[in-house]
């Protein structure tokens, strides 16, 4: 796979496993906390969900817009947001061993997570993205009438 599709995969994955998170957020824990009553410090509840899934989903897309415009951070931000997934897939393969089905996507998403995060290591993938990186760099230097 060429280099540059590979960075872009990886940004598309980070959003979608954001995503994916947010929805089994919603779906696992919501339903349990919430349930069919409505008490009092529900509603701190509601809020904490959709804080957590709007933060969620406003770190992915951050993340991913620095990997694909080849910012210089964007690269290690990839690497932190991929490392943390793997954990927290890991985490939760952990709490919810009763459940084959889960403990099966999880997993899936989790080796996917690392498949990334090696990928992104690799000299190849670390070397095209410096290369691009700098040369966005000076086009953005000389737009700005700046010389480098």
């Amino acid at each position: 796979m060429l280099k540059r599709g590979i960075i872009n995969l990886a940004a598309s994955y980070i959003i979608v496993d954001a995503l994916l998170r947010n929805a089994a957020i919603w779906i696992f824990g919501l339903s349990f906390s919430v349930g069919g009553t409505y008490v009092t410090g529900e509603a701190s509840t509601w809020v904490v969900y959709l804080a957590t899934s709007g933060a969620m989903t406003l770190c992915s897309v951050v993340t991913a817009y620095l990997l694909v415009t080849y910012h210089r951070w964007g690269l290690m931000t990839a690497r932190v947001w991929l490392l943390l997934s793997a954990c927290l897939n890991g985490y939760a393969v952990y709490l919810s061993s009763h459940n084959i089905q889960l403990v099966v996507a999880l997993l899936s998403s989790l080796f996917i997570a690392l498949w990334m995060l090696k990928t992104l290591e690799q000299p190849a993938v670390k070397g095209t993205y410096k290369v691009i990186a700098d040369l966005h760099r000076q086009l953005w230097g000389m737009l700005k009438g700046q010389t480098q």
